[in-house]
């Protein structure tokens, strides 16, 4: 029966990555319509942008060999 769950809950964890990778590549496509629209000075778009620049800010991550990336 663990082993039943260990499989079921493996599987729940994909599914959830995979729903999370979808969301993401969705958001990211608007958000770069909308810093198209802003740059062509479309009605609204630079609010929605700016509004928007923080979430998808680029922070610093570290490479699999230790070197820093910004």
């Amino acid at each position: 029966m663990y082993r039943d769950l260990k499989q079921l809950e493996s599987n729940l964890n994909d599914t959830l990555m995979v729903a999370g990778s979808e969301a993401y590549v969705g958001a990211l496509s608007y958000y770069n319509s909308v810093k198209y629209g802003a740059r062509l000075n479309v009605a609204d778009a630079k609010v929605i942008y700016e509004d928007l620049c923080k979430r998808f800010e680029r922070g610093s991550y570290t490479t699999p060999t230790g070197e820093t990336v910004v």
